[in-house]
């Protein structure tokens, strides 16, 4: 049989044999020529390689819904089938770890209710599909699963499946075997507790020297580095007894926390959720069981419900939302707004760009923007046609809202900027842990080149 290692360090290993080489789908404009060792960095001197005009061209004509062209596009309302249905439950969410944290949140039994919010909680943004040569797509939203056929499904409410109703298939699958493969059920639990020590250690490396002087966490073994000490203290997690030590250690550092947050140097951590996490390491679990050895492979596509989402997030420069609503009011032509556009966002981009999937990224240089993630066709934008999907945001009120454009006041009192890191860009980093850059990333076993900090 496989062993956990190969699924825990090369994921794609199961879905990337079908999808290297697809050429170009209809929805999507491939750009061969942008060069993969492309730095995330604002500000760099790179480029979108020699996009040619060729390219540059297709990008203008794209049949992915421009905003002009819609009118003329004829949309299936028919409902999905259960099928499709099942194959965006299997593939879709854009979550970390795909399939094998929904497994071990599933075996602990919860309530519909209880599962459905976990879904919620942790399907994001959208996913495209072929299926059976159809395009099909998702959005995950507060009211459930938005499903459509086509490019887009956030905007129709034709059917919505609701997140108890997602669960309950979900538990379905799980029980007649078709949600994932046996490989997948043998390692879940493992992932779990995989997730669960990383978090442990990094709050413990996170101790003040308050924190340190009450002891907490001094149970873990410590030495040869932090994959190595992830690897035992998940193992050590097996043992009964020892995860009882830890749950009383997490308690008694939890109450100390509540009282004295100086006990830790930073407060990022989720610490009621963390806790949660390791109680229910104690729950009995259901086991599951499959005869599939691998999935049916499906194709997948960045959706125009991902694109216009990417877009609505500005240019990443400080203010520059407000800047580009201020200009698309003015009576300006979509040339000048191209330039405008091309300027404002200057040469850059960032990670976890596309419904905040680990893998996916946005590149920008003076010949348009380019969005990537992982097992998709690239989508590249000329700034003509990033202009036109913004006047779109902008008529339907979803680029930014009248009553959230800061007041001039607010925005002077901004001097400083913000920061994120790359690998977590939704949580802004202190002035503390912007100085232990270094050392933060030196805990891991990943490159600092590769785990860079950039401007809010």
């Amino acid at each position: 049989s496989e062993t956990g290692d190969r699924i825990y360090e090369s994921r794609e290993a199961e879905t990337d044999g079908s999808l290297g080489d697809r050429g170009r789908e209809p929805s999507a404009v491939q750009s061969d020529d942008f060069s993969p060792q492309r730095d995330d960095n604002q500000g760099n001197s790179g480029n979108l390689k020699e996009n040619t005009d060729k390219e540059i061209r297709e990008a203008d004509k794209a049949s992915f819904s421009l905003p002009e062209n819609r009118s003329g596009q004829i949309k299936l309302t028919i409902p999905l089938t259960q099928n499709d249905i099942d194959s965006i439950l299997v593939n879709g969410g854009n979550h970390e770890g795909e399939r094998l944290p929904v497994i071990a949140e599933f075996s602990k039994e919860k309530t519909v209710e209880e599962l459905g919010e976990y879904l919620k909680d942790t399907f994001k943004g959208g996913n495209g599909f072929y299926i059976d040569e159809k395009e099909v797509s998702s959005w995950y939203s507060d009211k459930g699963i938005h499903l459509a056929y086509g490019t887009s499904a956030r905007e129709d409410d034709t059917q919505v499946l609701s997140w108890s109703d997602a669960a309950k298939r979900i538990n379905e699958l799980l029980n007649n075997g078709g949600f994932a493969t046996n490989v997948e059920i043998s390692e879940a639990l493992d992932y779990e507790r995989n997730r669960i020590s990383e978090s442990l250690l990094y709050l413990s490396n996170d101790l003040s020297e308050e924190g340190k002087e009450q002891g907490y966490f001094e149970l873990f073994e410590r030495g040869g580095g932090f994959p190595e000490e992830t690897k035992r203290l998940s193992e050590a997690l097996k043992n009964p007894e020892y995860l009882k030590q830890i749950i009383k250690e997490y308690s008694r550092f939890l109450a100390g926390y509540k009282e004295n947050r100086n006990v830790l140097r930073f407060h990022y951590h989720k610490v009621d959720s963390l806790y949660q996490k390791l109680q229910e390491l104690e729950l009995p679990r259901k086991e599951y069981s499959t005869n599939l050895a691998e999935l049916p492979k499906v194709k997948s596509f960045i959706t125009e419900d991902e694109v216009l989402e990417s877009l609505s997030r500005g240019s990443g420069v400080d203010r520059g939302k407000e800047r580009i609503t201020k200009f698309f009011k003015e009576n300006h032509t979509l040339q000048e707004k191209a330039n405008f556009l091309k300027d404002e966002y200057g040469i850059g981009g960032h990670s976890h760009a596309v419904s905040g999937a680990k893998g996916s990224d946005e590149w920008h240089d003076a010949k348009g923007l380019k969005l990537q993630k992982n097992h998709c066709n690239d989508v590249f934008l000329t700034w003509s046609n990033v202009a036109k999907y913004i006047d779109e945001l902008l008529s339907k009120n979803l680029y930014l809202e009248e009553n959230k454009i800061e007041s001039k006041t607010a925005i002077e009192e901004q001097k400083e900027p913000s920061y994120y890191s790359k690998d977590d860009p939704y949580n802004l980093m202190t002035d503390e842990m912007l100085e232990r850059v270094p050392e933060l990333y030196a805990q891991e076993d990943v490159a600092l080149a590769d785990k860079q900090v950039h401007a809010a």
